[in-house]
């Protein structure tokens, strides 16, 4: 029996599964799930996050944002198998289903029921493709026109101009589409929640102009990168297997892969809001503002050493804070123990605390590992995959750190606009913890012990106090990239760069009395060439009409026979038609001809 839930799309460009839960409660006469029955419980969140190579862009709504980053779904399966079994022996074992509190076996009727398959439920979850509506990278589309070196603008006639003067230029777009067996430029403007995309795909029409051909849904297996590979688009899937035989050994697999390779938590912790992030007020960069401002601004700077000092960048932190956020550096906190429980608190980056404990119950080897006061493991150590004498679990904290740039918008030449965007960047991090512990006759768990990265808790630095009324940093931008590294973002405007091309255009249309006047000049031309036709055809129909004083003799003579006249007569026609007698066409079979009268034109040509 298999399921598959509807796919979830993330709106980061990088996805990653974390099993935040999991919970085996074997057979019991006080659990809640019954005298006799066990319960396997997992918790997954999907988490959305940018990469090296898959980057962010200046998020709209934070919060709305954090909602789409995190989603989360719980699976349940129950099992009963009776007093000592008796019950499954005879009726087989009894299963529950159950995703997010919603029952999928049995369907209805009954809690429980005996699986007569084997039972499979899969949940994807798809990220957000980063390149939606760019041109290149950095370069964003604008609707209506062709990205070409020199573009142009559709229902635009300046731009017919524009092709004409300066050249039409080259197509390049950073992703092409495969349309039969041809492949052409393309750019997507659109993601669709099925995982294919809306293309806009320039290809030329009939007459071998480009035009721009809109697909509204087309696969990304069709749609390929400028260096030829395919555009990727990270996919995840977490299934949910019961085998029919044995639906205690009911397990998760991430990606085909066992959960305990996924078990982990999400930093900061989500569940107490939205984590903080440093603020970055970027001043508007100083530039001259003419030509002559600029050899004005070298001489000054060069020769005179006259510096023009530039407004500070404001940072929301302090210098200690923002070294501690930029390197990530896992610190630890306090740590308590007694016989039945142990205490590690850590710190990653300025940001993030976490707190673990880890919990024996009395008289059983079940634990309890705790991280920020919620269950991670509840279970035995052979449910982990261990050894009955040791119980050792191993997770991973996965987050990113956000520093948000607010900087002035300028133009693709490097010139300063009033508009203000804000620009993302993240510092993803990943940190393996893990937790042991060896089971004694008289139990004593502060006797655990728990590493991070490879590192004993004991050999991590100590944590510092943030001073609070700490000014925040005003800093020069030079020294903010000499000192601690960080270099401003550039958010270039959406805006057709090659707008001279435009106006030039323009300005040769205006010269030329506008489009009106341009096409009276082109209807007037049109009719001088009609009546020099008109006129270069009846001189050649009079000088045919010149010969029919002879048309009484030629009507009388043989075929074949024709005097000068005839030959002078074909002389023109040839001339009309723009050849050479002395050298008439190769393999033209020789052609006899006569005049003879006609009532409509006088005289006639019969070949």
């Amino acid at each position: 029996m298999y399921s598959r839930a509807m796919t979830k799309t993330l709106s980061r460009p990088d996805v990653s599964l974390v099993v935040e839960e999991f919970r085996c409660q074997t057979h019991s006469l006080t659990n809640h799930v019954g005298a006799n029955a066990s319960q396997l419980r997992w918790r997954v969140r999907a988490v959305g996050h940018c990469s090296e190579d898959m980057p962010c862009t200046e998020p709209a709504d934070t919060s709305s944002c954090d909602e789409r980053d995190h989603q989360s779904f719980t699976m349940d399966v129950t099992t009963d198998t009776g007093i000592w079994g008796i019950k499954a022996a005879l009726l087989g074992t009894q299963v529950g289903v159950s995703a997010d509190g919603e029952q999928l076996f049995p369907k209805a009727g009954h809690a429980r029921a005996k699986l007569h398959d084997n039972w499979m439920r899969e949940w994807e979850f798809r990220s957000s493709y980063s390149f939606v509506g760019f041109v290149h990278p950095g370069e964003v589309y604008i609707p209506g026109t062709i990205p070409t070196e020199v573009p142009s603008h559709l229902g635009d006639a300046s731009n017919f101009v524009q092709t004409r003067v300066l050249g039409a230029g080259k197509i390049s777009t950073m992703h092409e589409v495969q349309v039969g067996t041809q492949r052409y430029p393309a750019v997507i403007t659109k993601q669709w929640l099925d995982g294919c995309f809306e293309v806009m795909v320039f290809k030329p029409n009939e007459h071998g102009i480009i035009a721009p051909i809109q697909f509204p849904e087309m696969h990304k297996s069709s749609i390929f990168l400028a260096s030829g590979d395919n555009i990727k688009v990270p996919e995840l899937v977490a299934s949910l297997e019961v085998p029919r035989a044995s639906p205690q050994s009911a397990c998760v697999r991430i990606d085909g892969r066992p959960f305990l390779e996924h078990l982990g938590r999400v930093s900061p912790d989500v569940s107490v809001g939205a984590p903080r992030r440093i603020l970055v007020h970027c001043p508007k960069p100083v530039v001259p503002e003419k030509t002559t401002d600029a050899a004005k601004w070298l001489l000054e700077e060069s020769v005179l050493g006259l510096m023009h000092q530039q407004e500070p960048v404001k940072i929301d932190a302090s210098p200690p804070v923002l070294e501690h956020f930029l390197s990530g550096e896992v610190r630890r906190g306090n740590t308590t123990g007694t016989r039945l429980e142990r205490c590690w608190t850590v710190q990653l980056g300025p940001f993030a605390t976490h707190t673990l404990r880890l919990e024996k119950k009395i008289m059983s080897r079940v634990m309890t590992l705790y991280v920020d006061n919620e269950v991670l493991a509840e279970c035995s150590s052979s449910d982990l995959g261990g050894s009955t004498t040791e119980w050792r679990c191993k997770f991973c904290f996965i987050g990113e750190r956000s520093m948000d740039f607010t900087v002035f918008e300028e133009t693709r030449d490097g010139w300063p606009l009033d508009s203000k965007s804000v620009i993302e960047t993240s510092y993803p991090y990943r940190h393996v913890v893990e937790v042991a512990y060896s089971h004694r006759a008289i139990d004593n768990v502060a006797d655990a012990v728990m590493t991070l990265d490879g590192v004993p808790f004991e050999h991590l630095p100590f944590m510092l106090a943030e001073h609070r009324g700490v000014e925040e940093l005003s800093i020069n931008p030079e020294a903010l990239h000499t000192q601690f590294g960080i270099c401003i973002p550039k958010k270039v405007t959406a805006e057709d760069t090659r707008g001279l091309a435009r106006q030039l255009g323009s300005n040769i249309v205006s010269h030329a009395g506008g489009w009106g006047a341009i096409g009276e000049a082109a209807a007037k031309k049109m009719g001088n060439v009609g009546e020099n036709l008109s006129m270069f055809g009846a001189s050649a129909w009079e000088r045919i009409s010149s010969q029919q004083a002879q048309r009484g003799d030629l009507a009388s003579k043989k075929k074949g026979d024709v005097p000068d006249n005839s030959s002078k007569i074909g002389a023109s026609l040839w001339e009309i038609m723009g050849l050479d007698m002395c050298q008439p066409p190769k393999n033209t079979p020789p052609v006899d001809y006569e005049l003879v009268p006609s009532e409509k034109s006088g005289t006639a040509l019969v070949l």
